[in-house]
C-alpha cells in the first residue's frame, strides 16, 4: 500500500502540474492578441471550456499510464470495453466542446491543441510513473551495488579449514 501510494501521490503532482501549466497557456494566450488568433482561445468562458476537454482526458488517459507495470502502449493492451468506452468519452468530450453543448464552444483548432498538450502529457506521465516503480520497487543500480556489497564476506574465505590448537 505504501507503493500505491508514493506512485499515486507522484502523478498526482504532476497532474496538479499539467493543469495549471495549460491554464497558465490560456491566461498567457487571452493576453496576447495574436496568440489569441492562433490558438482560437478568445473568451475566460472558452478557457474554462478548454479546462474541462483537459481535465476529462487527462483523468481517463491515467488509466491507460497506471494499468500496466510497462509502458501503456506495449502489451498486455487494455480490455475492449474499457478501451471503447474510454474512446466513446473522448469523443463526446470533444464533441460537446466544439458544438457548445452544456459548455461554451471552442474552436476545433483549440481542441486539437488540448489533444496535443494531452499526448506529450501521456508519455511524461508514462515515464514518471516507470521511474517512480522503480525507485520504490528498489530496483536501481545503486541499490543493487549497495545489496551487492553489504552481501560480501567480512571475512575472506579460506579453502581450507583452519586448525585449532
Amino acid at each position: 500500500m505504501p507503493r500505491i501510494l508514493g506512485v499515486a501521490s507522484v502523478l498526482g503532482f504532476f497532474l496538479v502540474a499539467e493543469s495549471f501549466g495549460l491554464l497558465l497557456f490560456g491566461v498567457k494566450v487571452l493576453s496576447l492578441p495574436q496568440l489569441q488568433e492562433s490558438f482560437g482561445l478568445a473568451t475566460h468562458a472558452q478557457q474554462q471550456t478548454m479546462m474541462f476537454l483537459q481535465l476529462v482526458g487527462g483523468g481517463q488517459l491515467l488509466l491507460f499510464v497506471t494499468r500496466t507495470e510497462r509502458w501503456f502502449f506495449m502489451r498486455p493492451f487494455p480490455a475492449a470495453p474499457l478501451f471503447w468506452a474510454i474512446v466513446a468519452t473522448q469523443v463526446t468530450a470533444a464533441l460537446m466542446c466544439g458544438y457548445g453543448l452544456l459548455v461554451p464552444p471552442i474552436p476545433w483548432k483549440l481542441i486539437a491543441w488540448v489533444w496535443v498538450d494531452l499526448m506529450a502529457w501521456l508519455f511524461i506521465l508514462g515515464s514518471v510513473r516507470l521511474i517512480c516503480d522503480r525507485f520504490a520497487g528498489y530496483c536501481t543500480t545503486r541499490h543493487m551495488k549497495s545489496v551487492h556489497v553489504i552481501n560480501q564476506p567480512l571475512q575472506p574465505q579460506a579453502g581450507t579449514a583452519s586448525s585449532n590448537p
